[in-house]
This record gives structure tokens, C-alpha cells and sequence, in this order.
């Protein structure tokens, strides 16, 4: 735990006030029986306050709540973001994994494991546990390499006193202008001459990274002419960590062309090389539409489907120009580094949108944009999420309409399954964290190949869910048996209403005590008080807050509003005001939970004064404009005749 904070205070003191400054913290506590809550939070400072606020609990249930807390962290993290989990326990809900791994691959953050410790779950004895490092490795950190493996990120088996230097790849990691260069996941050991991994330096890129995840027992570089570089603890290329099972190289002022890493290793080992760069891709799998009312690119929710053309749509950002950086083709690779497919690039916008149309294979890949630099040096930029096909595809019917709750109201969501895989048994499974997913009809069904089953999801929000409130719904579906598939949508729910509702909340002042009608401006105004009693009263969607607004905020005297449920209706509310003569006039202001604003205009001149209803306020002034008008008019006929009827004696008098 101090390893991870202490790293956490070095990246946030290191970075503050540079282009490379977090945009946003979050941070979820998890152990056992409970997780949460999440501190979310843009501020570093506050950040830093709920560090220390940590504590380690051990309730002597080894396995935790590790993927309900990740989950909560998934959901409160912007798109494209890094989350990082430490633990010393096995996970207890297992069953989130689904949701887990959809909600990431939704929103593409890469999610890595710190795993530090022996406490394992054995069975469902419920017992903490110790286990030898080497059987961890093999049984409860699956679950956490699994879901790193299909995010981009890594399972990291430190020991407590690794654990500082070992987070060293967080650094790497966070960074504004990251890129992937290369990966390439369980790597088969080696011969004795070790084996050579091959990645190109471009002209924009200004730093690289390099990390070995494996027991390794030598590994060297080698730059474009062919020379084998050492690997040093200072200059250019240097150990940043270097661990029993994680080393991390660092390259700088980098010469550019095609560099190779060589590793020996006795066992299996994983490869990933990042750079500084500008120059970088998003991406989104589709299906090319070419008929109805919007035709082209349509996003699809989930994973692509095995053996059936899928639509890559890429847009290209940063250093890009003809003189600068050019895209010419994508590789679809395998985890190994295998190239299984290549399409050239098709430009639909002038500078930075490409499209390609591809057969996904039947394994998991990776997508890799190839181009060259303005010395024609390669470029590679790699999609760090590894993309596993699927043979099952399910689609939600989420509107504006059904994914809209009023608060106490429910709804339900159509959803279909289509299979094109071998006949199975398939677990449907609906997930959100504000608890608004009530049931899934059918939660199970089988499907033959080619087949199909339409169910949907019940929602319903609490009765006092406050508007604004939204949920995210990961709906998942897999099957079990040899072969496994799996595939997920992601949607939105919020709590908002389901009528328009555009009357403001009323005000009536019932009671006027205090006279500043005698005070003088040579008179001390704080010596002459007044009190003000008014009732409000909403008949739409409810109060939400009532409050007093004074021309300046010195010496405003004090308020005393009946409590009241938030979304309170058709029942009135007093509100007794007190204060001084130095505040003769100001205004009582009632706001109801859509947002629509009632105020009453308060001014003590006498012990009579009388309210002045906002509701009423603008037909007072339509009448009293009226009347103006009809005086200004009568006065102007008045002079008008009086006028014409002096010239008509002038001229008779001339003559």
C-alpha cells in the first residue's frame, strides 16, 4: 500500500503544472464485506488526502471484492484512461468478470494488476489462506492476467519489497502522449542464441520504453546498423527496473530505423514497447451501411464477429502530413507478432480519417497502422486493447425514450442474441452500479447455429433518485463450453422526467414584521430588524431548495426553512427570514428539481408591506405598461387636438 502511494505522490508532484498533469483522479478502497465509495475528483491535493486516507483491512476472508471495486472505478474513469489495481488477495467476485472486461473494452482503458503477497482463495472454505508464489501464479492470478490481457495491460507478481520499483511502469504508462510500438504475450522460451523482437523509431517519436514481463536471463539491443547495445543503469539506453520478473529499458535521444531487442529466457515471456509521440490512432469496428437515411460507417457495440467482414474505421491525430508522417496500411497481428492480415488504407477525409475492410480471424489480434515518416522510416502505432472475436452478438434497443427513468418509475429494454457458432447454452446478464437492473427475461436460453432470442432488461429507479442520476448498464452474453464466446453492449440509463414541467414553485409572504421605511442614511441600519414569513409550495416534480438572495452577502441576518423531502409536492413549506434594515429589499427564491426558478421581491418600507409573487410579477407590469400607454396616448390626442386647434386660430387671426 505505501509503495503504491508513495509512486502515486511521485507522478502527480512530478507532473503538475506541465502538459503532462492528470486530467482526473479516481480512487475505490475494496476488501471485504464492502468496496467503494469512489473519490473522483480533478483536484490533486484532494487526491492525495484520500491516499492517506487508505488504511489495510484483513476481516480474514482472504478473497476480496477486487472486480465490484474495479468496476466502480471502470465507471467513474473517462474513456482511453489507465487503471491500476493493487492487491494481496484473490478476487471474490469472480462472477463481474464479464462486466469487468466489457465496461473496459467499452471505454478502452487498460487496466494492470499489482499483485504483491500469498493470500489466495481456496475453494469456498472461506478460510485465508498462504500459498507458495508459484501456485499463485498458476491459479488465482489468472483471473487478473485474463482481464489484462483483453484490456492492454499487464498482471504484475511483485514482492512487498519489489513492489516500489516495480510500479516504475506506471510511470511509462501515464502518460499524455503514450503510443504502442509492439506487443507480443506468452512467448515460448528460448533457444540459447535468445530470440530478436523487431521495432521501428520514427522521426516523432522522443522517447521509448521497453518491457519485459518473464524470468529472463539476458537480454541486449540492437540499433539499425546492426551493433549490439548494452543495457546500462545510466545513458541512453538504461534499466529503469530491473526485477526477477519485470524489466524496464529506457531509450532516449533516439536514433531512428529498425531496433531489435534480444531475450533469453528459460520460461515464457511477454514483450511491449511504448513511445513519447504525438502521431497516434482511435478506432471503432462497424459495419459499412450502404442503404436507409444514414448511410456508411455504423459503430458496433461490442466485439466484431468471427468470419464476417467488419468495417475499421481509424482516425489519425498529431504529427500527420505529407512531409511529416503518411498511413499506408493495417496489419491485423496475433498476440505473438504474427501478421494474419494486411489492408491498405482507404483516406475518406483529407487528412486524417482512414477506413479498411477486413475478415476478422478466429483468434485474438491486434491492429496495427504501418506508414513511414518524412525520411521514409517506418512508423508503427499499435491498438494496445487485444480484440477478441466473437460468434455471439447481442444488440440492446436503448433509446432516449426507454433508458430515461423518473424517479420510482420503471422501464424495459428489448435486447436480441444472434449465434453463428455452434449450438450452445447461453448465461445473459445485465449489470449496473446504482442497483437499477431489477432482471433479465430470459436469463439463459439455447441457440442453434444461425439462431436467435429476443428478452429485455427491467429497470426501475428508487423513488427519491434525484434527476441527473445515470447508471451504466453492461448487458453481457457467454457461453461456458468448449470454445467459450463472449460479447456485451454498454449503455447509459439517467433519472429525468417524463413530462415537461415549466412551472416554477410558488412564493407567498404570510407575514411582514419590521418597518425600514423611517431609517435615514445617517442612521445605523443595523439597529432596525425585520422578519419576513413566507410559505412555497411546487405542484410539479417537487422543491428541491429554498434560500434568500441579498443584494451583498454582509451582515444578511439569518433563515429558518421547515425541513423538507427533496421532490416535495402540492405541500407548502415555511420559511421565516430575519434581518436588518442595511437589506431592506431582496428576494426569497425557490428552485424545484428540474431546475425551473420561482422567486418573491421583498421590500420592507412599512408594517404592511405586501408580497410581490414572481408568478404574478410579470402581469403587474404588463398591466401597469398597459395603463402607461393608454395615459401616454391620451395625453398625446389631448395636445394633438389643442395643437391643431391654436395653428386653425393662428391663420384665421392672420387674415
Amino acid at each position: 500500500m505505501d509503495a503504491a502511494i508513495n509512486r502515486s505522490y511521485h507522478i502527480i508532484d512530478s507532473r503538475m503544472g506541465t502538459d503532462a498533469e492528470p486530467a482526473n483522479f479516481v480512487l475505490v478502497p475494496f476488501h471485504d464485506p464492502v468496496f467503494g465509495p469512489a473519490t473522483v475528483t480533478d483536484n490533486a491535493d484532494h487526491f492525495k488526502s484520500a491516499l492517506n486516507n487508505l488504511k489495510t483491512k484483513d476481516g480474514g476472508d482472504c478473497p476480496e471484492l477486487a472486480l465490484n471495486g474495479l468496476r466502480l472505478a471502470l465507471t467513474n474513469s473517462e474513456p482511453y484512461s489507465s487503471c491500476f489495481v493493487f492487491t494481496d488477495a484473490s478476487a471474490k467476485d469472480e462472477v463481474m468478470r464479464d462486466s469487468v472486461v466489457a465496461l473496459a473494452q467499452h471505454k478502452k482503458i487498460e487496466v494492470s494488476f499489482f499483485v504483491s503477497g500469498k493470500c489466495w482463495h481456496s475453494g469456498h472454505t472461506g478460510r485465508r489462506r498462504r500459498a507458495s508464489r508459484t501456485k499463485k501464479a498458476t491459479t488465482g492470478n489468472k483471473l487478473y492476467s485474463d482481464i489484462a490481457f483483453s484490456t492492454g495491460g499487464q498482471a504484475l507478481d511483485l514482492t512487498k519489497k519489489d513492489i516500489l520499483e516495480g510500479t516504475q511502469i506506471i510511470e511509462s504508462t501515464v502518460q499524455l502522449s503514450k503510443v504502442s510500438l509492439f506487443k507480443a504475450y506468452d512467448l515460448p522460451p528460448t533457444t540459447n542464441n535468445g530470440r530478436a523482437h523487431v521495432f521501428p523509431i520514427d522521426l516523432t517519436l522522443t522517447e521509448v520504453t521497453i518491457e519485459v514481463n518473464g524470468y529472463i536471463e539476458k537480454m541486449n539491443m540492437i540499433d539499425p546498423k546492426g551493433t549490439s547495445r548494452k543495457i546500462g543503469t545510466t545513458g541512453k539506453i538504461k534499466f529503469i527496473a530491473n526485477l526477477p520478473t519485470l524489466h524496464i529499458v529506457k531509450m532516449t535521444n533516439l536514433v531512428p530505423g529498425m531496433w531489435k531487442i534480444r531475450v533469453n529466457s528459460f520460461m515464457s515471456y511477454s514483450v511491449s514497447v511504448y513511445g513519447l509521440s504525438t502521431l497516434d490512432f482511435i478506432h471503432t469496428f462497424g459495419k459499412s451501411v450502404t442503404d436507409g437515411p444514414h448511410p456508411g460507417h455504423k459503430e458496433i457495440g461490442g466485439r466484431p464477429l468471427k468470419g464476417k467482414p467488419a468495417h475499421i474505421m481509424m482516425k489519425i491525430f498529431g504529427a500527420i502530413g505529407q512531409d511529416i508522417a503518411r498511413m499506408e496500411q493495417m496489419d491485423l497481428v496475433n498476440i505473438k507478432d504474427k501478421i494474419l492480415n494486411s489492408k491498405s488504407l482507404q483516406k475518406i477525409s483529407p487528412i486524417s480519417q482512414y477506413t479498411a475492410e477486413a475478415i476478422p480471424p478466429d483468434i485474438p489480434f491486434l491492429v496495427r497502422l504501418v506508414g513511414r515518416d518524412g525520411n521514409g522510416n517506418v512508423i508503427h502505432r499499435l491498438l494496445n486493447t487485444v480484440v477478441e472475436p466473437s460468434t455471439t452478438e447481442i444488440i440492446a434497443y436503448a433509446s432516449t425514450k426507454n433508458s430515461t427513468l423518473a424517479p420510482g418509475g420503471s422501464t424495459d429494454v428489448r435486447f436480441t442474441v444472434f449465434n453463428i457458432g455452434k449450438p450452445a447454452a447461453f448465461r445473459i446478464k445485465a449489470t449496473d452500479e446504482k442497483d437499477f437492473v431489477q432482471m433479465v427475461t430470459p436469463d439463459r436460453v439455447n441457440l442453434q447455429v444461425n439462431d436467435s432470442a429476443d428478452g429485455y432488461i427491467t429497470l426501475a429507479a428508487p423513488k427519491h433518485a434525484a434527476f441527473g442520476t445515470t447508471s451504466t448498464v453492461t448487458l453481457t452474453v457467454h457461453t461456458n463450453t468448449a470454445g467459450q464466446t463472449f460479447n456485451f453492449m454498454v449503455f447509459d440509463v439517467i433519472v429525468a422526467p417524463q413530462d415537461l414541467d415549466e412551472d416554477p414553485p410558488t412564493c407567498t409572504v404570510v407575514e411582514t414584521k419590521g418597518d425600514c421605511s423611517t431609517v435615514g442614511p445617517t442612521m445605523d441600519c443595523k439597529k432596525f430588524n425585520y422578519t419576513v414569513t413566507a410559505s412555497f409550495m411546487d405542484i410539479g416534480y417537487g422543491l428541491y431548495d429554498i434560500q434568500a438572495k441579498y443584494p451583498t452577502q454582509t451582515d444578511i441576518g439569518r433563515q429558518n426553512v421547515d425541513h423538507f423531502q427533496v421532490g416535495l409536492t402540492n405541500q407548502s413549506v415555511k420559511g421565516v427570514f430575519h434581518s436588518t434594515c442595511c437589506h431592506p429589499k431582496f428576494q426569497l427564491i425557490a428552485i424545484d428539481v428540474v431546475g425551473n426558478v420561482g422567486r418573491c421581491v421583498i421590500e420592507i418600507n412599512n408594517i404592511s408591506t405586501s408580497p410581490v409573487d414572481e408568478s404574478n410579477l410579470s402581469t403587474y407590469i404588463l398591466i401597469a405598461c398597459i395603463g402607461l400607454a393608454i395615459v401616454g396616448l391620451l395625453i398625446l390626442v389631448v395636445i394633438c387636438i389643442i395643437c391643431r386647434k391654436r395653428i386653425r386660430n393662428k391663420v384665421i387671426f392672420i387674415r
